[in-house]
Order: structure tokens, then sequence, then C-alpha cells
């Protein structure tokens, strides 16, 4: 008699429920009974009725395949199709490995084997797709039954309404979905954060305390300024908690007032801006500032001793120059050249606009060409798992298809910079036409954030090197007779 080995699959949301382990089984034994098989040994599969356990489905084929080397275990059944094809790829992938090694697949359900004549096996390939179409509808629906329970119901539709001084109860009046419930300990604290606040701690002062205290916090082993703000900033506190976008009036009972909420906003606010720091100077070339070691320079303001040093520093190698004086060597060596509003328009009327509907089209192209590719590897996969190609046929003819499909999309990726690049001319363009005639009169009033404008619409781009700072920008630098090197500043490492 031959024997065979049983595969369950099932959700483990709902293991009593349905068609659970014990009714696949007793299915599955019936079916082998009448074939005359002799089940041997029983895999079970537990995962959520959303995901695949991949690790673990390979991990029962597998075994499944030992068995049969050591033991000449010859069938594998499933008690119906579902319960292996969830996902079409996968199915026909692991049926095809199964059918290479020797082993014979049956589906209980279905009373179909991979032994049966191309007819039936047809009708195994509609199940099959009808599995994975049943999959998805249930993916679908468990998200649009929570949208409709949130809308029509108010409530939280599943463990999503968590938050620190609150505990998730089910509803009392119907059957699923659930509200929150004041934890009052919990809520007492924030309402003393809120009254800290209001006294002028910082942040930091208060995740001190409370890390001084005995209450644990949300995650993790110490209190954050972060953590504690970001409770104080959610709207469920005011009665105002939202799940997917949708209003849940009365699922979060209210700690604070709105007038207080406002004011923890307010209060908020104030401290970010007086924490140390942000207590520096405004850095109009932040973003445009970068090191020859390729990495972003940022300001920094430090104190050694009774000195305050503010800089323009490189995180990696710590090269550096002087805020006060980078900044002013900007404007004086090539802020002259960008407030001429004639030089400004001279430069605007000579650009070529490019043509954004011939790249958009070319890109639509691309995308189709793309898909092409990966509809053959798709095909190619599937080949193989029904054995219509060898392994070296398959290997050789998907590298093939691999090194075209890469080729194309790093084609596509350098047509989406040229497209984007496109867009973001056009758009700075219109920025600039603007800028023209108003850029000198508001520069001379230092205006910072025109001036920032200025710089990000311009793309102006300085590195630090060990011998000179460099200028870079959309506007070439030798039309406008500006020297690329305009400082032969050492930025020696200094204090």
């Amino acid at each position: 008699m031959e024997t065979g080995i049983i595969l369950l699959r099932e959700s483990a949301e709902n293991l009593l429920e349905g068609y659970g382990s014990a009714i696949q089984e007793a299915e599955a034994r019936s079916w082998a009974e009448k074939r005359q098989i002799k089940p041997v040994g029983t895999e079970l599969i537990v995962e959520t009725g959303r995901t695949w356990n991949r690790e673990r489905f390979e991990a029962a084929i597998n075994d499944c395949i030992q068995r049969h080397k050591s033991e000449r275990v010859s069938w594998v059944i499933f008690p119906r199709v579902d319960r292996d094809a969830r996902k079409q790829i996968p199915f026909w992938y692991y049926l095809g490995m199964l059918d290479r090694e020797g082993m014979k697949v049956g589906f209980a359900r279905e009373d179909t084997t991979t032994d049966d004549p191309p007819e039936k096996l047809f009708m195994l390939s509609l199940h099959a797709y009808k599995a994975e179409a049943d999959g998805n509808t249930i993916v679908t629906n468990l998200w649009d039954g929570k949208l409709r329970r949130a809308k029509e119901e108010g409530r939280f539709p599943s463990y999503d309404g968590g938050l620190w001084p609150y505990q998730y109860i089910l509803s009392r009046k119907r059957k699923g979905g659930a509200v929150r419930e004041i934890i009052p300990e919990r809520a007492a604290w924030c309402r003393k954060w809120y009254e800290w606040l209001r006294q002028g701690m910082k942040g930091n002062e208060i995740a001190e305390e409370m890390n001084q205290s005995l209450v644990p916090p949300p995650r993790g082993k110490r209190w954050w300024r972060r953590t504690i703000f970001s409770i104080l900033r959610n709207p469920g506190l005011r009665d105002k908690a939202t799940w997917g976008g949708i209003p849940l009036p009365g699922a979060s009972p209210a700690i604070f007032t709105e007038e207080e909420g406002m004011e923890i906003d307010c209060l908020l606010k104030g401290n970010l801006e007086k924490a140390k720091r942000n207590a520096k100077e405004d850095y109009e070339l932040s973003q445009h500032v970068f090191c020859e070691c390729g990495a972003k320079v940022w300001g920094r303001r430090n104190k050694i001793g009774n000195h305050i040093y503010i800089r323009y520093q490189c995180p990696q190698c710590q090269r550096y120059v002087d805020k006060v004086y980078l900044e002013a060597l900007t404007r004086t060596k090539i802020l002259f050249a960008f407030s001429d509003p004639d030089t400004l328009k001279t430069y605007l009327n000579g650009q070529e606009q490019g043509n954004t509907d011939v790249i958009k089209a070319r890109l639509i192209d691309m995308g189709k060409q793309v898909d092409r590719r990966l509809t053959v590897l798709h095909n190619l996969r599937r080949q193989h798992a029904w054995g219509d190609l060898t392994d070296d046929e398959y290997q050789s003819e998907r590298d093939r298809i691999k090194d075209d499909l890469a080729k194309l999309q790093q084609d596509r990726e350098e047509l989406q910079e040229s497209y984007e690049a496109t867009i973001d001319m056009e758009r700075d363009t219109r920025i600039l036409d603007r800028l023209a005639d108003q850029i000198s009169e508001r520069l001379a009033l230092n205006d910072v954030e025109a001036l920032k404008r200025l710089y990000d619409t311009l793309k102006l781009k300085i590195t630090l090197t060990d011998k000179a700072i460099l200028f870079s920008s959309r506007i070439p630098l030798e039309e406008l007779e500006v020297v690329e090197a305009t400082s032969l500043y050492l930025n020696q490492l200094k204090p």
C-alpha cells in the first residue's frame, strides 16, 4: 500500500470554527482510504487569514521530500485546493517541485491528483485561480468591513485603538469593534505633564522626572521627551480620535478640553523653540553645503569654555568652515549675480524647455516593456514548475531576460530623472520669473526666506575641500563670470 503525508493549513484566527484542522484531516483521511493510501504523518501550518507563512510552508514541503527519500513516502495530500493555492505562482512551483522529486499530490475535496489527465488538471487550475481570487476577496472584505464599521458605528474596528492613557475594551452594545476606556492613574500623569509644561519645564526635564518615578514607559526602558510629546499631541486625548481618516466621536473619552488642547500645542511648540539645540542661528545655507568626503554638512553650535563656535561642520571627517564667513562669502561672491533682475531674465529667456509630453509618453512605453518582461518571467516559472523546461534551459533564459529587464529598468530610471528634472526646471523657471522683479528689494531688506528660496530654486551647491570652497548651481557660473573656486580658505581642524 502506498503511503502519504497530510498537509493541513488553517488560520490562527479561526482554530475552533469553520474549516478547522479536525475537519480537514477527517476529509483527507477519508479520501486517502478510498484511494488505498495509508497516511503516515500530518503537517499543520498555522498562519493568519491574510498572510502566507512561506518559511513554514517550505519547511513542510522539504520534510515531505526528505521522508520520500528516506521512507519512500509517495503522496502529499491536501484537504482542499485553497489550503495550498492562495497564490498561483507558489502553488504551481511547489507542485512542480514535488513532481520532480517523484512524489504525487492529491486534493481530497476536489478529488484530483497530479496523475489525472489534462482535462482534470485544467479544472485544478481553475480551482487554484478561484482560491487566489477568494484570498484577495477576503483581504478586501476585511478592510472594507473595518472601514464600514468605523463609519457606521463610530468604533475602532480592531486592536488599533491602543494609546497609553487608555485601555482597549470591547463594545458592550454590539459584538465586534471596541472603544477606549480611560486608565485614571495614567490620565492623572497626562494632566501632571500639562501642569509641568505650564510651569515652564522642558521636555527632557519631564522625561527625567518620569524616569525617576516607578511608571513604566509604553515601550522600551526609558521615558523620552518625544514619547511624552507624542502622547500629548494625540487628538484622541481631546475626543477627536480617528481611524483610517474616519472621525470616531465618543470612541476615545477626552482627558483635555479643546481649549486645553490648543494651549498644549502652543506650549509644546514653545518648548521646542526653547530647547538648547534650537537656540541657535538661522543657517541660511542649510541643505546646500557638502563635504568632499560625500557627507552633507550641517550647522553646528559649540560652546568650548567661554567661547561659542558657530560653524558648518561635516559630521564624518569634521571639516568645517565658519558660518559668518561662508554666508558672507556666498553673498559677496555669488549673490550679486543672482540678485540682478536683468541677469536672471537673460538666463530665463535663453533656456529651452523640454517637451514633457514626449518624455512622459516614452516613460509609459518603457513601463509596458518592463511589464512584458515580467510576464515572460512569470510564464517561465510556470513552465519550469511543470517540467516543460530543464533547469539549464530555465536558468539561461531567465538570466537573459533578467539582464534585459535590468538594462530596461536602468534606462527607465534615467528617463524618469530626466522627466523630473524637466518638471523641476519648468516650476523653478516660473519661480525665478516671479522673483526676478522683486529680488533686489527683498534681499536689500535681508529677507532670509527669499534668500533660501532663491538658493533652492537655483540648486546652489557648496563643496568644502582642503584648499577651496567650490560653488555650483543650475545656472552655469562661468556664464556669469563667477570663478568656481572663490576662496582658498583652509579648513584646518581647530577647536
